[in-house]
């Protein structure tokens, strides 16, 4: 499968559930009607693409808690991955420049999960509160503690945003490891390769008994340093996905 069918194939899909989604808002004041059809989305995109996603760890999540999900992020199949493989209600922090996609950023905008413009430190501190108060609210959230995609898949360091957001909602942080993603979509390249995503899900690190500062930051070292531990034990396992190249 070349990869201008690939493409053409995650755009049907995904303008197919982004229409499904925006029709059922009205409906759906709870979102599980959304969130539904978010992980159908998602399996759906990795169908098209030639992906297989593999799944550890996920016994260490309780099913009636919310988390704060903190991962690695170095491709943009990654959202997928963790929408498919997780079974939870997990909202984004996306950035708000995706709302000016055609459908898929109306219904975006309509959606449960956060956008924050990164320009704006004030509204990333909105995009804080408010999804402190989703967490509380009973959802989990996912982070992307780089703050923005790795170009070599190397683990960059942290920011603090995902961590203060922690410990304001006093929810349990979850180390995630997303083991092959980078190699299926290069950055800077159009080509997407067939392969095997890993998720990898650690064990729930408690919420701080004390916020502040440096706790937020001790909690950042200890995060890091489980995901890297979660990479580095499948990549020299030789556990690492093998990929098809395509045209």
């Amino acid at each position: 499968m070349t990869s201008i069918f690939k493409i053409f194939g995650i755009a049907v899909v995904t303008i197919f559930y982004s229409v499904l989604a925006t029709l059922s808002m009205p409906f759906d004041r709870r979102g599980r009607t959304y969130f539904a059809l978010a992980r159908r989305w998602s399996r759906s995109f990795l169908f098209v693409s030639n992906i297989k996603l593999e799944v550890e760890g996920s016994e260490h999540l309780q099913p009636d808690e919310s988390y704060v999900y903190a991962a690695n992020h170095s491709s943009y199949f990654d959202i997928p991955a963790l929408l498919a493989g997780i079974d939870d209600r997990i909202r984004i922090i996306y950035k708000r420049e995706l709302e000016r996609i055609p459908v898929f950023g109306w219904q975006l905008r309509l959606s449960p999960f956060i956008g924050v413009d990164r320009s704006n430190p004030r509204d990333g501190m909105q995009s804080i509160a408010r999804a402190t108060e989703a967490i509380r609210s009973g959802s989990s959230v996912l982070v992307f503690p780089e703050g923005t995609r790795s170009t070599d898949g190397r683990l960059a360091a942290f920011k603090r945003g995902a961590f203060l957001l922690a410990a304001r909602a006093q929810k349990p942080i979850v180390p995630v490891a997303l083991v092959g993603s980078a190699s299926i979509m290069e950055a800077g390249s159009s080509k997407i390769r067939s392969g095997t995503i890993r998720l990898c899900i650690g064990k729930p690190i408690p919420a701080l008994a004390t916020p502040g500062k440096e706790q937020e930051r001790a909690a950042m070292e200890q995060v890091r340093y489980a995901i890297a531990q979660l990479l580095n034990s499948k990549e020299s396992a030789n556990q690492s996905p093998k990929f098809e190249h395509n045209s």
